[in-house]
């Protein structure tokens, strides 16, 4: 009967569970460590320095970095691909840990750091104020989902100022800070006061505009 080879014992350091520089006899067993996975070689042990792949630093980034990614995949042979995606000065990089050289993978970004997360062998990205993306094996980048149509809405009338309408009669108008309580974004609103005993009914217009507004029977109306 052929006897079972015996198995080598290990130890397995996760890279999502930070750096482990020690540990203790008992976690590797009589034999002592055999075998290392996802380790990088480093000739300092316990000691003071740098341990290989725990700094990555590139002067030419040229302005602060405002976020470092951990993308890792595998390509068609199996072997494990890893990779390190900075955002800096509005730009995406990809980040050469022997070198230190950076590629450009995308530009137009606000400056403030991006949440990550990998997922079928692609990395997102997304922060409050930047379009949601993905890079993916290539360091190709491309949109995270579907953009919605049509663009950036326009205000087209603060109601910050009362000179920008006209009033019937001789009804009157006000600058006013009184908005509706949780009205979104509004600071400022035009007073309209029917005063008028010549007219029923009070028409407030934007020039320009074609906006017209009228009282709906009250004696003041806060237009915003």
């Amino acid at each position: 009967m052929k006897e079972r080879a015996a198995v080598l014992p290990f130890t397995e350091f996760r890279l999502d569970s930070g750096i482990i520089t020690s540990f203790r006899y008992e976690e590797v067993g009589p034999n002592g460590l055999l075998q290392a996975i996802n380790c990088d070689p480093s000739e300092v042990w316990r000691g003071i320095g740098k341990v290989s792949g725990s700094t990555l630093v590139s002067d030419d980034h040229g302005s602060a970095v405002e976020s470092v990614h951990y993308f890792e995949s595998l390509d068609l042979n199996a072997t494990t691909q890893r990779q390190i995606i900075t955002l800096a000065g509005g730009a995406l990089y990809s980040l050469n840990t022997t070198t230190k050289a950076l590629t450009s993978l995308a530009s137009g970004f606000t400056s403030e750091a991006l949440a990550s997360i990998v997922f079928n062998d692609r990395l997102h990205l997304a922060s409050p104020n930047n379009d949601p993306k993905k890079v993916d094996t290539a360091l190709q980048v491309s949109n995270w989902g579907v953009k919605a149509p049509g663009e950036t809405e326009t205000a087209l009338e603060a109601f910050s100022s009362e000179a920008n309408f006209s009033i019937n009669s001789t009804n009157t108008k006000a600058d006013s800070t009184t908005t509706a309580p949780g009205f979104p974004a509004s600071t400022t609103s035009v007073q309209v006061n029917k005063v008028s005993t010549a007219v029923s009914t009070v028409v407030l217009t934007r020039t320009g505009l074609s906006l017209n507004f009228d009282n709906a029977g009250e004696n003041t109306v806060y237009v915003l």
